[in-house]
């Protein structure tokens, strides 16, 4: 965790070197994530993809804000799967089995409300490879099946990276790599400081400060 400290030693946090655990942010520093890596059971077949150094070590050091759009637009647990169908510029959001289901303009308008009042979220987790999550190399299929692309972006993701295009954003596969990790928590914490610190440098670019008034208790 020597990157942690290094992080949080720049931002001016105390840190106990010979304690780890005596390291601590006022306000904790927000972060969103899927929430199937946190262990929720919200994936179509009732299971989770939890993480163990997202909801171990991760989450000593910062607040972890769990969002799963596909429960969040009512879609229940279990539920039909979902895949990215059509134009790989902009594909829908269709049943597997019944083609018929076109969840799309719900999961927009989820990410889009769901952004909008994020508050002091200052980087975010997504969940590879989901229609709804992933942050790149998402499948992409024709009608019939088959696969037409494999670059493409979960619709709540796409939604994100559009509104907030200076919020650090990661798949939780990046975060095993040490020199990816150490970078989004910089990157985070800089977001929080440029954003949400009690006394923001006016003098340098801040991402959407309108935002700071926003609560949870409004999405």
């Amino acid at each position: 965790m020597e990157e942690l400290n290094r992080c949080y030693r720049y931002f001016g946090a105390a840190v106990v070197r010979d304690d780890p655990a005596a390291l601590c942010v006022s306000p904790r520093v927000k972060v969103g994530v899927s929430a199937c890596l946190l262990g929720q059971e919200v994936r179509f077949d009732g299971g989770h993809k939890r993480d163990d150094f997202l909801t171990g070590s991760l989450a000593d050091f910062l607040d972890l804000v769990p969002v799963c759009p596909e429960v969040g637009i009512g879609m229940g647990v279990p539920r039909p799967p979902i895949r990215l169908v059509g134009d790989p510029e902009r594909p829908r959001a269709a049943g597997v089995a019944d083609a018929t289901l076109d969840v799309t303009k719900r999961l927009l308008a989820f990410a889009r409300r769901r952004i909008s009042c994020f508050g002091d979220i200052s980087g975010y987790i997504l969940k590879q490879n989901s229609p709804s999550c992933g942050m790149v190399g998402v499948k992409i299929y024709a009608p019939e099946g088959t696969i037409i692309d494999r670059t493409g972006i979960g619709l709540f993701a796409r939604v994100l990276m559009e509104t907030k295009p200076r919020l650090p954003v990661v798949e939780e596969t990046w975060l095993q790599d040490p020199v990816l990790r150490g970078d989004f928590l910089t990157r985070a914490l800089a977001y929080h400081s440029l954003n949400f610190s009690e006394y923001p440098d006016d003098d340098l670019p801040a991402d959407d400060l309108s935002t700071r008034s926003l609560s949870d208790e409004t999405c």
